[in-house]
């Protein structure tokens, strides 16, 4: 992978600068494994290329011992930092889910308690109305009933009017005849 001149210094623990002068040094050698595109990079074969002379060479470290210990603390205080973090910030997720996962469960609890309300409520409108059908059927019934018993009561006093009337005429008739029997016999 072709890094830049920068990155390749890092990674070998030395200055920007005795990499510039290795790669001035060894120019001829270098010919067509660096180029520039923006910055300048190194091939594969440039970084083999100056990581063998660099052992040749004394090349400058970039810190001495003492910057190297401090540093190693700083690291290993930050890596130690990082690692408290990790756990508090894993403490708080698990919280958060226990805490998700028992809203979670109560909240099923309660739906499915609701549900069954729901359900039975259901019921007993189907059950009221069931009930209320029936009622009205058999009010239905019961007035078809009395409406047809009030028009044969009408029917049977209309004809037994007209029986009335008809007995009354009969014995007017007959008395009428009684009458006229009498008057021809006298």
């Amino acid at each position: 992978m072709d890094l830049t001149i920068k990155e390749f210094a890092d990674s070998k623990g030395v200055t920007y600068e005795s990499v510039r002068q290795l790669v001035v040094k060894n120019n001829d050698k270098l010919e067509g494994e660096i180029y520039k595109n923006g910055k300048t990079y190194l091939t594969d074969k440039a970084q083999e290329i100056l990581s063998q002379n660099m052992r040749k060479r004394n090349v400058t470290i970039i810190s001495n011992s003492a910057e190297e210990t401090e540093s190693k603390k700083e690291i290993e205080r930050l890596n130690a930092r990082i690692e408290m973090l990790e756990r508090k910030h894993k403490e708080e997720i698990d919280q958060k889910d226990k805490a998700l996962a028992e809203m979670q469960e109560r909240y099923n609890k309660e739906t499915a308690e609701y549900l069954e309300k729901t359900k039975a409520f259901t019921d007993e409108i189907k059950s009221y109305v069931t009930q209320q059908a029936k009622m009205l059927e058999t009010q239905t019934l019961y007035l078809e009933q009395k409406n047809i018993a009030e028009k044969e009561k009408d029917i049977l006093q209309e004809r037994t009017k007209n029986i009335a009337m008809n007995r009354k005429e009969r014995r007017k008739f007959l008395k009428e005849i009684k009458r006229k029997e009498k008057e021809q016999n006298q």
